[in-house]
């Protein structure tokens, strides 16, 4: 989805993120839930991939994003599927803090 304004992405990973999860919505899909989970432990491109892709496995994840700058994961999920305990499960069982 484009800034109506300026028909660009944001640049903002944050505003991006949240421009998909509405662009989603749009496309029909269901209402997620969205949270942002601290990930202590990261150092490098590697460990974001990492991360990212134990997200994306889990049943009912939607859209995960992961900051090595800000130490944090971006979930879109629906909870009907998948708690935020089994997020945090999943970012530990890969070798990762997800401290509260």
């Amino acid at each position: 989805m484009k800034c109506s304004a300026t028909n660009e992405i944001p640049a903002n990973p944050f505003l991006a993120f949240v421009y998909k999860v509405l662009e989603l919505i749009s496309l029909g899909a269901k209402v997620m839930t969205e949270v942002t989970i601290r990930v202590a432990g990261m150092s490098c491109g590697g460990c974001v991939r990492n991360v990212t892709g134990v997200l994306k496995a889990l049943s009912g994840v939607d859209l995960a994003e992961v900051s090595l700058e800000d130490g944090v994961a971006r979930v879109a999920f629906d909870p009907a599927q998948v708690s935020v305990e089994q997020l945090r499960g999943a970012i530990e069982a890969a070798g990762f803090d997800s401290p509260t």
